[in-house]
């Protein structure tokens, strides 16, 4: 069966696919910092070589990723290899999403998570209403705790 042979013939490896293709490739997770003070978290990321136009990096805030791809090239011996990067960070519900920033210099990668106020109490003003109340105003009926329950209870 053709479908089943597709599955099953080997995939090639990428030290297979250099020798075929005469391609160097490798793949690398980058070496990284994380630092926190009161207002934010920094990522600081070890990318030497790597300019902006190189780097992507994609922000998940319902499952609460960043995901950091890039690439470059490196000439080694005389040789030309194409890296390939990518990392991925978990963070949970204490950053601002919407202000986190990045940027690049000397080959450190520095992205800034401002920290989020979700922990933060917030003082609710009360006022009172000018009579009469407004139409809109549902009919209240003070009931006891005990009527609450024996009225459950029917």
């Amino acid at each position: 069966n053709v479908f089943d042979r597709g599955f099953l013939m080997p995939t090639p490896t990428i030290s297979e696919l250099s020798r075929r293709t005469g391609l160097k490739l490798r793949r690398t997770s980058p070496r990284y910092d994380i630092l926190e003070s009161d207002d934010d978290f920094r990522i600081a990321i070890d990318l030497p070589g790597v300019k902006a136009s190189d780097i992507e990096v994609q922000m998940e805030p319902v499952r609460k990723i960043i995901h950091l791809t890039g690439k470059t090239q490196e000439t080694e011996g005389g040789e030309v290899f194409d890296s390939f990067f990518e990392q991925r960070f978990f963070l949970g519900d204490h950053v601002d999403w919407d202000e986190i920033s990045a940027n690049i210099a000397d080959g450190v990668l520095v992205m800034t998570l401002p920290k989020s106020n979700i922990f933060e109490t917030l003082q609710v003003p009360v006022t009172e209403w000018e009579e009469p109340a407004p139409a809109e105003m549902p009919e209240f009926k003070a009931t006891s705790s005990k009527e609450k329950f024996e009225n459950l209870n029917e």
